[in-house]
């Protein structure tokens, strides 16, 4: 088994991959106003700096994260996140379900303040979560009709697949790097860094 994190470092605005929108309801699949390079920034490391929507026109926010491996056995989505900051309100995360063609819930939260909210998801006949190499999540609250904001801190999608050997792993940019084999037969597969370095 090996697993993959999808994320949003390095993703600027406008973006074909990794993408984040929000927008004023609950849409199936999700579209809307895609944030800036900034928010992208901000959500793209756990670390206390945060993306809020901006509310009535804000009030769910999107994730599309583009999942470049097949053979997928478990996703485990994580987000640290808020809606509306106060008692009362609930933080949704969830994922669609491609095959039901419905949101499915991850986890919930009532807490005031960030939250990690997180769970995994076996995919199976009837449970698809990823479909043309595109899996979406929503962060929603539960006053979403009101225009509660929703605050993000950090959110990513780990993948965990069966990489068979000398297979080629493709990144988030969608590039695939080719397995080199050596001298006694056996496929080993070659790791390029940003700067195209092995």
């Amino acid at each position: 088994m090996a697993v993959i994190t999808y994320n949003f470092v390095d993703i600027t605005s406008p973006s074909s991959t990794h993408k984040c929108t929000y927008n004023d309801d609950y849409y199936n699949p999700p579209t809307g106003t895609e944030v800036s390079s900034e928010n992208y920034t901000a959500m793209s490391t756990e670390n206390g700096t945060s993306y809020s929507s901006p509310g009535d026109d804000g009030a769910t926010v999107y994730a599309r994260f583009a999942v470049g491996v097949s053979n997928i056995t478990k996703l485990t989505p994580y987000a640290k996140a808020t809606a509306g900051g106060y008692s009362g309100e609930l933080c949704y995360f969830e994922i669609w379900n491609f095959y039901s063609s419905a949101w499915e819930l991850i986890a919930e939260s009532e807490t005031v303040g960030l939250s990690v909210l997180t769970a995994d998801k076996t995919p199976d006949a009837t449970h698809v979560y990823v479909s043309g190499g595109y899996c979406y999540l929503i962060i929603d609250g539960s006053s979403n009709s009101y225009g509660s904001a929703v605050t993000i801190d950090y959110v990513k999608l780990d993948v965990t697949y069966t990489a068979s050997a000398g297979s080629a792993i493709k990144t988030w940019n969608g590039l695939a790097d080719a397995p080199v084999k050596t001298s006694n037969g056996l496929a080993r597969a070659s790791v390029k860094t940003k700067n195209g370095l092995a």
